[in-house]
């Protein structure tokens, strides 16, 4: 129906028929279409005779035909042929534009049979030649092959049907369908005007398109949506019999009607729907040509920006490297450039407002956004040239001014500072000379200073001219400006500052030189007399006051102290003349002053501090000299004083040794003394020589105390001396005497007590004579108890290995750890006694060798070698017994192994039952997939259980192969048992994977039963519905008898099927179950 309303009914679209076209064909009722259910074409009896035009009754089955709908149409047509009043002539044609013209499939065609009975003989045989199917029928059976209520009322049937009715709805419907597409496509050509993406490409065009699209949003309001909307809902008012609005048309129920309603409702949605969708395009195509406009403003104000910023450049560049010869046209050009550079600033405001444009054109998500951000970039980065520009002409001519200025300040003054370094006038006052060198110091400095500000101006502005873009860009437009004529400029102005700054330096360090010489002469003539004073004053007076050398010790020390701090004040003194020695050369050198006076006064003060300097050391030595011996003297007299009394004292030695060591000490010190005796002497002797050297009056020497002191302190040491060799002399006498005496008796001490040694030798000799005849009835003894023991031993041994030899230990492995046990405490009590007898052989062997004493252990052998051959042959009845107990401890130790491995072998096989019995109890047939699920859940649970007895199993078998390859005497019984466990292990694994097959297969075939039976489920519902449609359409009989039975018996058959299934899946678990059983 769709299709025929879209493709047949709407001559502007396509080629198809309308009603309107045919109008006068419908009205004469030669057919209709009646439908309900099914397409069914009807032609009415006609009473007259006319025959109806081939072509008219061609277009009138080709508007018919499309009016159903694809798939109603290809279920194929049911023709009704009214032959009741007619003849084969007026029926003959009809057939024949269906045979031949007839677009769509007939189904088939009944004829109801006429009255007369040659017509029905003519139609029978007349209608059995045509393609389609044909049957002849009574009105009374035709009610049995198509229901009455697609019948019309003239064939008994209850269908409402109303041919002007049909012809009118038809006609509004069509009419309506085609406004309708008609406006659509109207709306479709607004759409795409609307959708154009061309936009202007300058501001008046922005500004007509704008208008244009203002017209545009008229015609998409002027569009009758809300009339044709009216009109479509009137039409499904009389389709659908809404009562309150109005009656129905009794035609409306028919399929090809109702068909329409959804077509009018998305014609009437596509309507205001296309018309909502215009709106929106509207609104999206002004909001563009908006911004277009907005554009092309932009654009406007950013070209005139450029040439502004172009012209003003040329400008600019045109006396852009002048920077002024003088100060006066430095100025100038900064005050010109000031005035241009703030016309510039007025103009920045409008660049400033236009990139704010840009900023916010962007922000508001611009179509052309990237255009206008390269613009204004475009624009920002040239205004940013010519500000860069502007900034730098601005430094520039800022430097040149200073420069300039400060250079010409330089110039003016160099004529007075020349004069003020030329002036010959020197003073010769210090204090005046003084003061002309800090005038001179500060006239340098400030000429330096000057000098420098000029300079680094200079230097500023040089360097500014050779890199003159401070941006460093290489597009900035002062990137190629040539400032070498203004370069050349500024190197010629401060060459010409820095010859006059060479020339005023030279000329400043002449005159400073010679106020430094005449102030330098002043002040070395002063300070000569000033050490000559000193000298006149302190020095020698020091000297001549101070000329004793004390008589005692501490009065030299007290004199020595004052003559050190005297040196340390002189010492200035002395650095002092060394400093005017130096400069006088210096002054002598510069001409400036008399050599001759300057040497004679040099000279002069080097003899005087020579003379000075000579005395004072001779004082210094003479003091030393004085403070050694007086503190040589007091340490020997009290160490003489000491030995007088060590010399009276009447201690000796009580022996030889202490003699001897007394001797030595006494020896040792009195030539001690006696070396330290007469260094002190030549000492107080050469200190009278240097007082008699270096006296004033070597006359009256004799007269002087301290010299007189001395010699008295000198006679008595000598004294001193005398007294004690008498001493020693006396001493060395007493020790010598002691000494003999001590040796004396020493050597009667030693033959007395050689006398005693000999008595005591004799006494010994006897005592060892009778030690020897017991020693040798003691080791008789032991030889014959060692013999004994050997034999004992020995006999034992041989019990034991005969026992170990025939001992049987049999396999029961309960007793093996015990019998284990006792062999090991009867080895270890076997090497213990074997080992004590063997020790005491040895110990005895020992005390043989020691002693020294030969025994016969019999007529032929000797005692050592008896007890070596026992020692021997017990070794070796030892080693033969460990040999036969290690092999016994190997069985037993087998043995055992055997016991703990049977134990662990029967421990596995229960787990692995146990797991049998588990697997059967757990087991169960599973009626649903819920079951089948919780099976598969117990099941997973049950693998991770036996997971421990896998690692058990494991390690049993692990253990019977290390016991086979360490050959166990029972190896065969060690892999029977293995075998076993490995066999219940694999029988175990077999039925849990029978099991895991089972639980994937029930669910498998659950889902798959559950899926099949929904799914059988869904089609029948579907396959029922188009059942009993058919069967209303063509009777019950046509087919088979009582579709939903033979429905709901597939269904059953489905169930069945289910059934099945659970019972062979029941056999299958029986049969497993059976099968376990058998198993254990």
């Amino acid at each position: 129906m769709q299709r025929g309303l879209t493709e047949g009914q709407c001559g502007k679209r396509t080629d198809g028929l309308k009603a309107a076209d045919i109008v006068p064909i419908l009205r004469e009722r030669v057919a209709y279409l009646s439908d309900v259910y099914g397409p069914i074409l009807t032609f009415p009896s006609r009473t007259h005779n006319d025959r109806l035009d081939h072509d008219d009754l061609r277009r009138l089955m080709t508007y018919l035909a499309r009016i159903p709908s694809d798939d109603v149409r290809d279920k194929g047509f049911t023709v009704i042929l009214d032959m009741r009043g007619s003849t084969w002539q007026i029926v003959k044609p009809i057939l024949k534009v269906l045979q031949e013209c007839f677009p769509g499939s007939i189904y088939i065609a009944f004829i109801i049979k006429p009255e007369k009975f040659w017509e029905k003989q003519r139609t029978s045989l007349g209608s059995a030649k045509y393609a389609f199917e044909t049957c002849m029928i009574s009105l009374d059976n035709l009610t049995k092959s198509i229901d009455p209520t697609q019948l019309t009322r003239e064939f008994d049937g209850a269908l409402e049907y109303n041919h002007e009715q049909w012809i009118q709805l038809r006609l509004m419907l069509e009419e309506f369908i085609c406004k309708a597409l008609d406006l659509l496509d109207k709306l479709d050509e607004l759409g795409n005007i609307l959708t154009n993406p061309e936009l202007p490409e300058n501001l008046n065009g922005a500004q007509c398109r704008l208008e244009e699209h203002n017209q545009l949003k008229r015609r998409v309001n002027m569009a009758p949506v809300e009339q044709l909307g009216m009109e479509g809902q009137r039409i499904l008012m009389e389709i659908t019999g809404d009562q309150q609005q109005g009656r129905r048309f009794v035609v409306s129920a028919t399929a090809d009607f109702q068909s329409s309603v959804p077509q009018i409702s998305q014609l009437l949605d596509r309507m205001h729907g296309q018309k909502q969708h215009l709106n929106q395009l509207w609104s999206v195509k002004r909001l563009r040509l908006e911004q277009c406009l907005q554009l092309r403003i932009f654009e406007e104000d950013v070209e005139k920006m450029f040439d502004w910023i172009g012209h003003n450049k040329d400008m600019f560049l045109v006396h852009y490297t002048e920077i002024g010869n003088s100060h006066q046209m430095a100025v100038e050009l900064e005050v010109e450039h000031s005035q241009f550079a703030n016309s510039a600033v007025n103009v920045y405001v409008n660049i400033t407002r236009i990139l704010g444009m840009a900023q916010k054109l962007c922000d508001g998500g611009h179509y052309a956004s990237s255009s206008i951000r390269m613009q204004a970039s475009r624009l920002e980065r040239e205004w940013k040239n010519l500000a860069a520009a502007l900034d730098d002409r601005s430094a520039v001519l800022n430097m040149s001014t200073s420069f300039h200025k400060k250079a010409e300040q330089y110039l003016a003054q160099v004529i007075g500072w020349r004069q003020a370094c030329e002036d010959p006038g020197i003073p010769n006052n210090i204090h005046e000379l003084e003061t002309s060198l800090q005038q001179h110091q500060s006239l340098i400095e400030a000429i330096s200073q000057s000098y420098a500000e000029v300079c680094q101006d200079g230097k500023q502005l040089l360097d500014t001219l050779q890199t003159p873009v401070s941006s460093s860009s290489m597009n900035s437009i002062t990137a190629k400006a040539d400032y070498s004529e203004a370069s050349g400029h500024v190197l010629d102005v401060v060459h010409e500052v820095l010859a006059h700054q060479r020339h005023l330096e030279q000329t400043w360090h002449t005159k400073k030189v010679k106020l430094h010489q005449r102030l330098g002469l002043r002040l070395f003539q002063q300070d000569v007399k000033q050490v000559i004073d000193w000298l006149d004053s302190h020095g020698d007076g020091f000297l001549k006051k101070n000329t004793t050398i004390g008589r005692s010790l501490q009065r030299g020390k007290a004199l020595q102290k004052s003559h050190e701090h005297f040196e340390t004040v002189a010492q200035n003194t002395v650095t002092n003349a060394d400093k005017l020695l130096a400069a006088a050369d210096e002054l002598a050198q510069t001409g400036e002053c008399d050599p001759e006076e300057i040497y004679r006064e040099a000279q002069e003060l080097e003899a005087r501090m020579a003379s000075f300097i000579t005395a004072l050391e001779r004082r210094r030595v003479t003091l030393d000299m004085t403070v050694f011996f007086y503190t040589h003297v007091h340490e020997l007299t009290c160490w003489l004083e000491e030995l007088q009394q060590e010399l009276q004292s009447s201690e000796i030695a009580d022996t030889v040794e202490g003699a001897e060591q007394l001797l030595g000490q006494f020896n040792q010190q009195r030539e001690t003394t006696i070396e330290a005796a007469i260094n002190t002497v030549s000492e107080g002797e050469n200190l009278l020589e240097q007082l008699r050297v270096f006296s004033t009056e070597p006359d009256r020497i004799n007269q002087n105390p301290d010299y007189t002191h001395i010699e008295g302190v000198l006679h008595q040491l000598n004294e001193s001396r005398s007294q004690l060799e008498e001493l020693w002399a006396a001493r060395k006498m007493k020790l010598d005497l002691c000494l003999q005496l001590r040796l004396f008796e020493r050597d009667s001490l030693e033959v007395n007590k050689m006398k005693l040694d000999l008595c005591l030798q004799l006494r010994l000799f006897e005592r060892d004579s009778l030690e020897v005849n017991k020693m040798k009835l003691d080791f008789c003894l032991q030889l014959r108890l060692f013999e004994r023991d050997s034999l004992e031993v020995s006999s034992q041994l041989e019990l034991w290995a005969e026992e170990l030899q025939h001992q049987e230990l049999g396999n029961e492995g309960s007793k093996a750890e015990q019998l284990l046990q006792a062999h090991n405490e009867s080895v270890l009590l076997m090497q213990n006694c074997t080992f004590e007898v063997l020790q005491r052989g040895q110990d005895l062997i020992q005390v043989f060798e020691n002693s020294g004493i030969q025994l016969m252990a019999d007529s032929q052998c000797e005692a050592q070698s008896r007890i070596q051959a026992l020692l021997e042959y017990l070794h070796e009845r030892e080693m033969d017994l460990e040999a036969i107990a290690e092999s016994k401890r190997e069985r037993l130790e087998q043995l055992v192994q055997l016991r703990n491995f049977e134990v662990e072998a029967r421990q596995v096989i229960y787990w692995i039952d146990h797991g049998k019995s588990m697997l059967i109890s757990c087991f169960t047939c599973p009626n649903s997939l819920m079951e089948a699920e919780s099976l598969k859940k117990e099941h997973e649970q049950f693998m991770h259980a036996i997971e421990k007895t896998n690692i058990s199993m494991a390690q049993v078998t692990q253990r019977a192969e290390n016991m086979i390859q360490a050959h166990h005497f029972n190896s065969d019984l060690i892999r029977a048992i293995a075998e076993n466990v490995t066999f219940a292990w694999q029988q175990l694994m077999y039925h849990t994977e029978e099991r895991h097959k089972l639980v994937m297969a029930s669910m498998n075939w659950y889902k798959t039963a559950e899926q099949a039976c929904t799914l059988a489920r869904r089609t029948a519902e579907s396959f029922l519905k188009y059942v009993n449609r058919n069967l209303h359409t063509f009777g019950s009989q046509i087919k088979f008898r009582s579709p939903e039975k033979h429905v709901k018996g597939k269904n059953i058959s489905v169930v069945n099927l289910q059934e099945k299934k659970k019972k062979i899946k029941f056999s299958f678990g029986e049969k497993n179950r059976f099968s376990e059983k058998n198993i254990r």
